[in-house]
């Protein structure tokens, strides 16, 4: 045998003593460094992707990119894809680009990898708002497993809920899911919260009923002949018609009084996300947060729907920082109940419109 492949041998020490245990160590690291390191396979990249595709988003417009680079998944806002007037300034569309990170790193967890997750890892990429590096082997926790295979169950329940509550015990659990950092969760009951929300609610539904380009835009989207890759648009999902206070207000909605609405409010649960700042990162912890607790919520028996189109009306947002006294700033809110019905899928992107080939810097 040559020499050369003598001196490339690991020296054999005996068991015990200093240096063996410093080699033993040595030897561990290398080969948890071939695992942290190892590249996504094919079925890897299938199962990833297609979780991230069912994340929830803007008008089910699914405005990312999913970029694999060895164990590395980065999640890519599309800013192609836009809702000039309903979402002027992309908050929407990083929430549901938050959502998707999520649904990328439960992915690699259900992979049995550790998932380290970071928000717009690179400053030279305004595009790559979230990426996960998978580790080393790792196996998911029971939640995590759960909360995984929420992903292909969960849905947007726009209709009435079914009569019974969810249990207070569960509401509070929800409230306690692990949130990102500035994020907070607020559950609104009681007449101080709900007759401010339920006025507010009956103001930006008529703004909306009334905005001209806020309707078209509407139209477009849901017009099935011309919801096509030019605008970036999928067609709308043709189920019952959504509870006024609960889906989009067109030009035909009727907007019920006041003591209505806040009659119908008094019979959901709601819950208001917050954070600290009014950001790109906080958008996207935004959408982080909202996922976790929706893929919890789905876990648990529960549905849930999300109301963002009011807190784009200027003075209902900020009339919802005053009248409830809150310490951030409001970015989306969250109705949850027992579902009556299972509601329908929304149409979603194949693979190959999601997955893109990395960039490469010269």
């Amino acid at each position: 045998m040559p020499i050369g492949h003598r001196e490339q041998q690991q020296p054999e020490v005996p068991p015990g003593g200093v240096l063996g245990q410093f080699l033993k160590g040595v030897r561990r690291a290398q080969a948890a460094g071939v695992r942290e390191n190892r590249a996504f396979d094919q079925q890897d990249v299938a199962t990833i992707a297609t979780a991230v595709g069912r994340a929830p988003s803007v008008h089910n417009t699914q405005p990312w990119h999913v970029e694999f680079a060895g164990p590395v998944v980065t999640i890519l806002e599309r800013t192609d894809i836009g809702l000039r007037r309903h979402d002027p300034v992309g908050r929407d569309r990083l929430i549901s680009c938050g959502s998707a990170l999520t649904n990328a790193r439960l992915a690699v967890r259900r992979l049995g990898r550790a998932a380290d997750t970071q928000a717009f890892p690179d400053h030279d990429r305004r595009d790559a708002v979230g990426r996960v590096r998978a580790g080393d082997d790792v196996p998911p926790t029971p939640a995590e497993l759960a909360r995984f295979r929420a992903i292909a169950l969960r849905h947007s329940h726009r209709r009435r809920f079914g009569p019974q509550r969810p249990d207070p015990a569960l509401v509070r659990e929800l409230l306690e899911v692990p949130v990102a950092d500035g994020v907070g969760l607020l559950h609104l009951s009681g007449p101080a919260m709900l007759d401010p929300l339920a006025a507010l609610l009956s103001v930006a539904g008529q703004v909306m009923r009334g905005d001209i380009a806020y309707q078209q835009e509407l139209d477009v989207w849901r017009d099935s002949t011309t919801s096509g890759s030019r605008e970036g648009y999928l067609p709308a999902p043709r189920s019952e018609r959504a509870l006024p206070w609960a889906g989009l207000v067109d030009r035909d909605t009727a907007i019920p009084p006041k003591s209505v609405l806040r009659e119908r409010l008094a019979a959901e649960t709601l819950v208001l996300v917050t954070t600290v700042g009014d950001g790109r990162s906080d958008h996207v912890a935004a959408g982080v947060t909202l996922q976790e607790v929706w893929l919890e919520c789905v876990a648990r028996g529960l549905a849930a729907s999300v109301l963002t189109q009011p807190l784009h009306v200027v003075d209902v947002r900020a009339g919802l920082i005053e009248q409830l006294e809150l310490t951030g700033y409001p970015q989306v809110l969250m109705r949850l109940g027992h579902p009556r019905s299972v509601a329908r899928s929304s149409a979603r992107k194949v693979l190959t419109d999601i997955v893109r080939s990395p960039r490469t810097h010269g």
